[in-house]
Parts: C-alpha cells; sequence; structure tokens
C-alpha cells in the first residue's frame, strides 16, 4: 500500500521517468512506518529519475525474499522477509562508488548533498532491514531491499 502510494505520488513530474512493477499478490505486511517507508521509496525514485536526466525507466519488483535472498543480504531478522527491488536505466553505480553510496554527503552528481540514499539506508535499518545496490556498473542501477514480514 504504501509502495503503491509512493510509486504513484513519488515520480517527479516532467522527469519522463516511465515506471513498470511486477508487485507479487498477497505478500505479508511489514510493520513501520508509513511515513518513513514512503519518504524511503520516494528517494529511490528520486534517484532513479536524476540518474536518467530526460526520462528514463524505473522498474519495482516484490516478492517473499528467498533463503538465498536473505544469505546474500546476511539479513539476520529472523523469520520471512519482503525484499523489493529498484531497477533503474542510468548508468549505474561506479565499482570504486559501491561502498560509499550511503554515506552521508558522498555524491557523484555536480547538484545534490548527498544525503538520499544515506537517509534511506537510515529508514530501512530503523525497520530491522537491509538495503544493497547489486546492478553491474554501467548497466543500471539495481536496490535490493530487505524488511521483515510482521507476525501475522
Amino acid at each position: 500500500e504504501v509502495l503503491s502510494r509512493s510509486l504513484s505520488e513519488g515520480v517527479p513530474k516532467d522527469s519522463g521517468l516511465r515506471v513498470t512493477t511486477e508487485l507479487a499478490d498477497a505478500l505479508p505486511l511489514v510493520d513501520g512506518d508509513a511515513s518513513k517507508l514512503d519518504r524511503c521509496f520516494t528517494e529511490l525514485i528520486e534517484n532513479a529519475a536524476n540518474a536518467q536526466p530526460g526520462g528514463g525507466m524505473l522498474h519495482v519488483i516484490t516478492s517473499l525474499a528467498t533463503a538465498e535472498d536473505l544469505a546474500r543480504a546476511q539479513y539476520v531478522g529472523g523469520g520471512p522477509a519482503i525484499k523489493i527491488e529498484f531497477l533503474d536505466g542510468g548508468t549505474g553505480v561506479a565499482a570504486q562508488d559501491k561502498q560509499r553510496i550511503f554515506d552521508p554527503f558522498f555524491t557523484t552528481r555536480s547538484r545534490g548533498m548527498g544525503l538520499g540514499l544515506s537517509i534511506v539506508k537510515g529508514i530501512v535499518e530503523a525497520h530491522r532491514g537491509v538495503i544493497r545496490e547489486v546492478g553491474e556498473p554501467g548497466q543500471g542501477a539495481h536496490f535490493v531491499i530487505l524488511l521483515p514480514a510482521a507476525a501475522s
């Protein structure tokens, strides 16, 4: 619900960003602060728009995280997790920048404060989740978020 709202309201006007989705049906809910999660998702949407001036694409996928997903992310939340992926068509993250992209004030753009991704990471971690960037340099950014599913 929060992600759907972020996708419908968070795409910057006149950005030319085309958003496509593969949203899994009947996923467990995530316990969390809806406004903070909306901010997290909106920051990633804006990041995709900024990476593709003049228009581009963002593909968002949701699923139940697999055991392999949890291991790869070194997820220690225990129990099931929701996986949310943001893939864009920009230039991606250079190999030498991957370790620093979530650091406050780190930016590769001439404009911007370099706070967006550090805010995203803070929100994800405050919800006991993890975020990674797994894209290949030159092939677009690919952010993977794992958030613990709420107890049913």
